[in-house]
């Protein structure tokens, strides 16, 4: 059986992955919270900080697990996430970028 913190996290690497996306000169990140079942998780707290600033964005999960960020400038990023039962996930040295 997997760990089903590991599976939170790999959930938030897919969302940066996947479904990250350029607008104007900023990134915006959204993607998915998932169980180690594949259901989803609502109402999660995800906090992306900008590592140079310490700045913060923040969002909760929809009840389908979907979650969309405000667009943040391109740079050094990490995320953490928070849900009720499980707990807290970090992911550190993600770096957005925007294309010319």
């Amino acid at each position: 059986m997997r760990n089903p913190v590991t599976l939170l996290i790999r959930a938030l690497v897919f969302g940066l992955l996947l479904t990250g996306s350029l607008f104007g000169q900023n990134a915006s990140v959204s993607g998915r919270i998932v169980d180690s079942q594949g259901g989803s998780v609502p109402a999660a707290k995800i906090t992306l900080i900008q590592t140079a600033t310490n700045r913060a964005v923040q969002t909760q999960s929809n009840p389908e697990g979907y979650f969309r960020l405000p667009p943040v400038p391109p740079g050094g990023y990490e995320m953490k996430t928070e849900v009720t039962g499980f707990a807290a996930s970090r992911l550190t040295g993600i770096t957005l970028e925007v294309e010319e």
